[in-house]
């Protein structure tokens, strides 16, 4: 007489070869989502800092109208939601010149006037750009030398604006 087939490790084979899959996929497109964020908040954060600035020209001279680089630095933080202001490196740019924080950490205390009296006529551009490294969690999947690497994407943005008055 036959036994009868045991098929007791069906389901848990078929789970193993379908749950796998499935959970990759839900973390790469939580990781996609968060790369996306992360890259409009920091155009965000790039325009808004420039369209300030723009709007505080060569017809703002007076005391506390004037933009300074600390008070861009601090448009860009509190619109670059989610990245810390130690991974953000922004350059800004005027006719007069170009002012670098690399960490964007590094002008919070920037009281000088942005931009300068040579670049700060009516007409004249003024370019703000930023660039932000991320990391993302997918990446320790990827196999490189020496094991697992984690490496990141550089995310960039900028944004001009012309003086208005």
């Amino acid at each position: 007489m036959r036994q009868p087939l045991r098929r007791k490790g069906n389901a848990l084979v078929e789970f193993a070869l379908v749950a796998i899959p499935l959970i990759f996929i839900q973390i790469s497109v939580v990781e996609i989502c968060r790369g996306m964020w992360d890259y409009h908040s920091l155009a965000q954060a790039v325009k808004a800092a420039s369209r300030s600035a723009a709007t505080r020209g060569a017809g703002c001279a007076g005391a506390g109208c004037a933009t300074t680089v600390a008070q861009i630095a601090a448009t860009i933080s509190a619109y670059a939601v989610g990245m810390p202001v130690s991974a953000l490196n922004v350059t800004l740019t005027s006719d007069a010149g170009s002012v670098t924080c690399n960490p964007l950490s590094a002008c919070t205390g920037n009281n000088t006037v942005w931009p300068p009296a040579g670049g700060n006529t009516v007409g004249s551009d003024i370019v703000i750009s930023g660039s932000y490294n991320f990391t993302s969690m997918l990446m320790m999947f990827i196999p490189g030398k020496g094991g697992m690497q984690f490496s990141g994407v550089t995310f960039t943005a900028k944004s001009r604006q012309t003086l208005l008055f």
